[in-house]
């Protein structure tokens, strides 16, 4: 008796929780806002203003209400968002309900702030106050909010502290120069995809060791060539000396004689920049988080 009881509770709490979600959802009325520009401070929550982000009043991670992307493409997004979030890869006994890591994206036509900021620190500012306050979907820094400002040319990742642990500054801008090429093409959501496959990927292994990125591949190419180049030369002074008499000079290798003179100089980093002048920047998020990202 107890147990038909509690199956008939059970069944009627079911019908009534899709009785609401029907109701709430029809009551729903998709709004278009012909708005060009947000502040981070309004900016639609996709879980909870599901008629300003432009998916046709479903709860989703994905806030576009420029429609960016395709309805389409939004919901293909979505879906595998959702299969990370439920992944259980979270590691944190906080989790609340999905207890994978969660990722949420933002598509903006352009960022209005006020002041002189630059493009990458308004885009910064912008993902970093959606992950800390508005849309702080997890308690235990296991949240993901990825933007993208389509006008101003800019992608930036923050990551809550769990996340951050794994995917860290080096992996965000070794991932985003990887898929930035998408971006600069206009291929948003082949960008995204390719950008949360491999934050999947970095977060389930603890490392983005997978990553090969076109700047590494150039480089070892650059740098046989160089060598080859080098030992050619090493080489040739080789045959002057033979053929000459006394001391000999071999050209471009630093030897004179048999004194070896090893010159010093100073060396330099260098960052990358994005098409339309954006470069790449990031920081922490002053609670053990933090992010990257670039122009396109």
């Amino acid at each position: 008796m107890l147990l038909k009881s509690i199956m008939k509770f059970m069944y009627v709490s079911f019908v009534l929780f899709y009785v609401v979600k029907c109701v709430v959802t029809q009551n729903c009325i998709p709004e278009s806002p012909n708005q060009a520009s947000w502040s981070k401070e309004v900016f639609p929550n996709p879980q909870t203003d599901i008629g300003r982000c432009g998916r046709d009043c479903k709860t989703s991670w994905i806030c576009d209400p420029g429609q960016i992307l395709s309805s389409q493409r939004a919901d293909e997004l979505d879906f595998f968002i959702n299969e990370i979030a439920n992944s259980g890869k979270c590691e944190c006994s906080q989790c609340s309900g999905q207890d994978g890591f969660n990722i949420s994206v933002a598509l903006v036509p352009v960022i209005n702030s006020v002041g002189f900021s630059d493009k990458e620190t308004k885009a910064r500012e912008f993902a970093e106050y959606l992950r800390k306050k508005t849309w702080n979907f997890q308690i235990c820094g296991n949240n993901i909010v990825i933007l993208v400002s389509r006008d101003d040319r800019q992608v930036y990742t923050d990551a809550g502290p769990l996340a951050f642990q794994s995917l860290t500054l080096d992996c965000i801008e070794e991932v985003y120069e990887n898929v930035r090429p998408r971006f600069t093409e206009g291929h948003y959501y082949e960008g995204l995809r390719e950008m949360i496959e491999h934050y999947r990927t970095t977060l389930e292994n603890g490392n983005c060791n997978h990553i090969e990125t076109t700047d590494g591949v150039v480089g070892v190419i650059v740098g046989i060539a160089f060598g080859a180049v080098f030992v050619s030369i090493v080489i040739v002074g080789m045959c002057i000396c033979r053929r000459g008499s006394g001391s000999c000079y071999a050209a471009n290798t630093g030897h004179y004689g048999n004194h070896h003179r090893h010159g010093g100089g100073n060396g330099g980093g260098g960052g990358f920049s994005g098409g339309g002048g954006g470069g790449c920047s990031g920081g922490g998020g002053g609670d053990g988080g933090g992010g990257g990202g670039g122009g396109f």
